[in-house]
């Protein structure tokens, strides 16, 4: 065995070496009794215990104190007794804001128009309404892909008062609208288109809308609405400067009416007592009768028979029968009705006949 592994031994037996050396020191002074000799051999076993130290810390490596996590783990379990949640996924990465169909790229993706436009019409408002689009056909019988449609645009056209053209684009998200922006005796049109954010889908067309670029479908057909008046008025008759009318007005589900006369000049409007409602109730449209005549002109096309005549001999052209040939000849004929004049609730002057006047035959 060689020195270097005699040193090996000793260091992995460098405890029960120790306890030898002290055991042997302690006979060696019993034995000896020495002073010198004792002393010299302290000195000895001292530079050997030294060696022997100096050989293990060349060995092994420094051990580092080990943290106690008790106290650590008691206190978090004291103050959070569950476990905290991770940041989202939101919160790591930003969401996209237009999402495609992951099956069909956006380019091979399809628009259509909404269909089945319908509308309701109240006293007070209209309702529209349509379904979502269908899927196009193409020419093999198979329907396209469609595109995520992200909402429809609602087309409102009217003519004012004064004669303007007026139109207005509303954006939904839902398939109906109710419309409490009208008045009475205007005709309202609608109509309806679908969008998508998907601006390389087909079947549709690309605009800019509200600093935006969409693809939008093709308008739907117009469907119109005029909304009902509360009042209607009936003339049925006229005597001088007075007017005998029968005044309807809306109220709680039904017609409600009274007659009435009215002179010239005067506002049309009464209150009356209603025995089904068990209250009265005021007839006032904010009309004013203006004027009043027997004489307003009709003009009414009639159908009337006539046996044909032969131009050159003036003679009545004779049938296959041996009867005189009869024509059907059209002429228009003009007669007088009673009417009145009166200004609406906006100043503007409206003219309403009597019904029941006689009509030429």
């Amino acid at each position: 065995m060689d020195q270097t592994e005699v040193k090996k031994k000793l260091i992995e037996n460098m405890h029960w070496t120790a306890l030898s050396i002290s055991i042997i020191f302690i006979v060696s002074s019993i034995v000896l009794g020495g002073e010198a000799k004792t002393q010299k051999m302290q000195q000895q076993i001292a530079k050997s215990l030294k060696g022997l130290q100096s050989a293990m810390d060349n060995n092994e490596p420094k051990q580092e104190p080990i943290y106690d996590y008790t106290t650590k783990i008691k206190t978090t379990w004291a103050s959070v007794p569950a476990a905290k949640k991770g940041p989202d996924q939101e919160y790591l990465y930003e969401k996209s804001k237009i999402t495609y169909k992951a099956a069909v790229p956006p380019t091979h993706q399809w628009i259509n128009s909404p269909k089945e436009m319908r509308i309701n019409v109240d006293r007070e408002k209209i309702s529209v309404s349509w379904d979502i689009p269908d899927a196009p056909v193409g020419q093999d019988g198979k329907a396209k892909e469609m595109t995520e449609i992200a909402g429809y645009h609602l087309a409102k056209s009217w003519v004012s008062d004064d004669g303007k053209k007026m139109e207005e684009i509303i954006s939904l998200e839902d398939i109906s609208y109710e419309d409490t922006k009208v008045e009475a005796k205007i005709d309202y049109f609608y109509k309806a288109r679908a969008y998508t954010n998907n601006i390389e889908a087909k079947g549709g067309k690309l605009v800019t809308h509200e600093d935006k670029k969409i693809v939008v479908s093709e308008y739907t057909s117009p469907v119109k609405g005029t909304i009902l008046p509360l009042y209607r008025i009936k003339l049925n008759g006229v005597s001088g400067e007075t007017a005998f009318i029968e005044l309807s007005k809306w109220e709680k589900g039904d017609w409600r009416s009274v007659t009435f006369y009215v002179k010239k000049g005067e506002k049309i409007e009464k209150q009356v007592y209603i025995k089904e409602l068990k209250k009265s109730i005021h007839f006032n449209p904010g009309w004013t009768l203006v004027g009043i005549t027997t004489k307003l002109p009709k003009v009414l096309k009639v159908t009337k028979k006539e046996f044909e005549i032969d131009e050159k001999t003036k003679q009545l052209v004779m049938g296959p029968d041996g009867k005189p040939v009869v024509k059907l000849v059209e002429q228009e004929v003009t007669y007088h009705v009673a009417a009145i004049r009166y200004t609406d609730e906006k100043g503007k002057v409206e003219v309403k006949e009597q019904e029941s006047g006689k009509k030429p035959q």
